[in-house]
């Protein structure tokens, strides 16, 4: 997983400095929290980071951004809400935050709107107005993702069946959308899709249910989350061939399991998310309001990668080095 990180650092710089190119008003001193999923995800962990490299970057051009970095330690929306409230006390101008609910936060949000916060998502947005959300464009990437299946069924002979979609939970939008532009990508074939099922993002939960489908002859499986696709791995790992195949498993997002998943073949392909950005764009938008640029509500793409079996060994991609 080091490499593979560094990978996503060396793509992240490539992103991070044209934007940062943008700063040249005098410094600015303000407060900010950052308030994550979890920090037992390295995806979250990855946006602290690009946040916290670009407060030092800043701080070399002489802006002041006093960053407080919060996260329950597993998924936890109470906690979420404690921890928004925890920073209305601590005084902050921004609140950057990714929620895993589209609903759940949208109260305390206000709140902090009330109090004249300014909210900024990065990769999962509720539906509370922000000023600007720097996330994937869940829907493109699900297309992708599904394309990338739909061509891999066909190599196979396979232009049939029933496709198994392991979810987050019920309330994820971005999830949502990911699995919508996934179905898209079959439009005018004959496969189905088992769309309702939810791992809550246990990868346990996920290998039961991937375990069900595939008993019930699945064609594939698409991991909509990384613990999803851990878990649909793990299951695929277990299955015996039936007439020499097992289902096709695509997935979502960096892990250690998932890139073995990739060397073992067990996972077909994974679209990889570019954490490290989102947290570096979120404090280039903090300088830019407090310099004054009115945001509107913007949604910015924060980019991402589609790794295959056909390129993960490729020279190009060898900074993975899973």
């Amino acid at each position: 997983m080091k490499k593979f990180m560094a990978f996503l650092f060396i793509i992240a710089v490539s992103f991070f400095l044209p934007g940062f190119q943008n700063v040249s008003h005098a410094g600015v001193k303000t407060k900010a929290a950052l308030i994550c999923m979890n920090w037992s995800d390295v995806h979250w962990i990855k946006i602290k980071h690009g946040a916290l490299a670009r407060v030092e970057e800043f701080a070399l051009r002489g802006h002041d951004i006093d960053l407080m970095c919060l996260a329950p330690e597993n998924y936890d929306i109470e906690k979420q809400i404690e921890m928004v409230r925890q920073a209305i006390e601590a005084k902050v101008k921004y609140i950057i935050i990714a929620c895993p609910d589209a609903e759940a936060l949208n109260g305390v949000l206000k709140e902090a709107s009330d109090a004249g916060i300014k909210i900024i998502y990065v990769d999962s947005p509720a539906t509370f107005p922000a000023s600007v959300t720097y996330a994937t464009d869940n829907f493109a990437a699900g297309a992708e993702v599904g394309r990338y299946l739909q061509k891999t069924l066909e190599a196979d002979g396979i232009s049939n069946g029933i496709i198994g979609i392991i979810n987050t939970n019920e309330n994820s939008e971005s999830c949502h959308k990911r699995i919508d532009g996934f179905v898209s990508a079959f439009k005018d074939t004959k496969f189905m899709f088992v769309t309702q099922t939810y791992s809550d993002t246990d990868s346990s939960r996920a290998k039961e249910i991937a375990k069900g489908m595939i008993e019930n002859g699945i064609a594939a499986i698409f991991g909509v989350d990384n613990y999803a696709t851990i878990g649909a791995t793990a299951a695929i790992r277990e299955t015996t061939a039936l007439n020499g195949k097992k289902p096709s498993c695509v997935g979502w997002d960096a892990s250690d399991e998932n890139a073995s998943a990739l060397e073992d073949g067990s996972l077909s392909a994974c679209l990889i998310q570019i954490p490290w950005y989102m947290g570096a764009m979120a404090i280039s938008a903090v300088v830019d309001m407090e310099q004054g640029t009115e945001m509107n509500g913007l949604f910015s793409e924060s980019g991402y990668i589609l790794v295959t079996q056909e390129n993960f060994k490729l020279p190009e991609y060898a900074a993975m080095d899973f």
